[in-house]
């Protein structure tokens, strides 16, 4: 992030159900990660597939900036 910014970073199924939050939260400026270990929101595991994560980014002006990547839950 070049500013700070409230970020929300969710997983969906690939039929689109929301299966978990991995963040929601005002982030400072800088580089990170983030980590998910395949539990659903009510912590339980979920079958090995692909998966959407969904990046949703409002900066100061209230500007929305959304990214999409697909991933891959492994055994």
């Amino acid at each position: 992030l070049k500013k700070p910014a409230r970020v929300a970073v969710n997983v969906f199924s690939l039929s689109g159900c929301p299966v978990c939050t991995i963040i929601d939260s005002e982030l400072l400026s800088g580089e990170g990660s983030l980590s998910w270990s395949g539990i659903s929101e009510n912590s339980t595991p979920l079958p090995v597939g692909i998966y959407v994560v969904v990046a949703e980014v409002y900066d100061e002006k209230g500007t929305l900036e959304i990214k999409k990547l697909p991933i891959a839950l492994t055994p």
